[in-house]
């Protein structure tokens, strides 16, 4: 996904200012498509563990630079860190 310079910036700059988990959980309410921008902006592994009540299969590891995200009518309302 190709992310415009002025809205990575916005993203990095708006989260640059709390701990990885604390940041993550600014996704909550975001598109799906701008909670992805951003986590790629960050340099942060993105994937939808849940899509509209559907679980989708994910693996078990735990990655401390990765969010997994559940998303309802394209909005993030969950967020996992690892």
């Amino acid at each position: 996904m190709k992310v415009s310079r002025l809205w990575q910036n916005a993203c990095v700059a708006r989260m640059a200012c709390a701990a990885f988990g604390h940041r993550a959980f600014d996704f909550i309410g975001m598109s799906e498509r701008g909670a992805k921008a951003c986590a790629l902006a960050n340099r942060w592994g993105f994937r939808v563990g849940e899509r509209d009540g559907e679980q989708l299969a994910v693996t078990m590891d735990y990655r401390p630079d990765r969010v997994t995200v559940s998303v309802k009518a394209d909005r993030v309302t969950a967020i996992t860190v690892g």
